[in-house]
């Protein structure tokens, strides 16, 4: 009995890490360049299912089996949803233009003006490499993230960026000229200008909207760093 309960949850590990490699909802736990260890692991324990016929398996602590059961049954009802931007409300336009840092070594050896065609996290890197405000105003952009507002009601467009899993995910983005009539962590597409903000000293570049139309979450939404 003892080892037909090990392989049950043994089978059930295998079919929920097989589920969000699927499904892709595994993208929005961990780093794409880790997948090879949900692979591994898939590997691995079909291995031990199939040739694992004896009393001694390693999942004998009736504790441990508990808690891996726990957390592949709460796999398979959860429903996984990209990070919102609950509790980023803090973030200011100086703090951004420090989180914004974290992927200019991306592009660093593309480095140039020509908005046209780029994504959010380009221009983000672009304008972190020369953060010169000045050197955008009225060039042309069409990008795509979640609408965000900070606390005191200053408006943006913006991602998240991992490099590990969603647990170490940071904020990056681009401020708007204007607020839009939408709910928070809608998903837009954003089409406008560049333009210089001022705000309390601090100069930037912003969003000048001209039109936006909502669209899906994509199939991945984080920025991968």
């Amino acid at each position: 009995m003892k080892i037909i309960i090990q392989k049950i949850i043994v089978l059930l590990s295998i079919f929920v890490m097989a589920k969000l490699l699927y499904t892709n909802e595994l993208s929005l736990l961990i780093h794409p360049r880790y997948f090879w260890l949900i692979y591994s692991s898939i590997a691995v324990l079909t291995v031990t299912l199939i040739f694992n016929r004896e009393t001694h398996s390693h999942l004998k602590n009736y504790f441990a089996q508990a808690m891996l059961l726990l957390a592949m049954t709460m796999g398979l009802i959860i429903d996984l949803k990209p990070l919102s931007s609950a509790g980023q409300q803090q973030t200011s336009y100086e703090n951004l233009s420090d989180t914004n840092q974290i992927i200019r070594s991306k592009y660093a050896t593309s480095f140039q003006l020509n908005t046209a065609g780029m994504s959010l996290d380009e221009l983000v890197s672009l304008i972190s490499i020369d953060p010169e405000p000045t050197k955008y105003i009225d060039k042309p952009v069409v990008v795509s993230g979640f609408y965000f507002e900070t606390a005191d009601g200053s408006p943006m467009i913006a991602r998240h960026v991992i490099s590990c899993c969603a647990a170490d995910a940071r904020l990056i983005g681009l401020w708007l000229k204007e607020p839009l009539d939408l709910q928070l962590d809608t998903w837009i597409e954003v089409q406008g200008t560049l333009d210089l903000i001022e705000n309390d000293g601090f100069r930037g570049v912003a969003i000048n909207t001209t039109e936006f139309d909502l669209i899906d979450i994509p199939k991945n939404p984080y920025v991968v760093n």
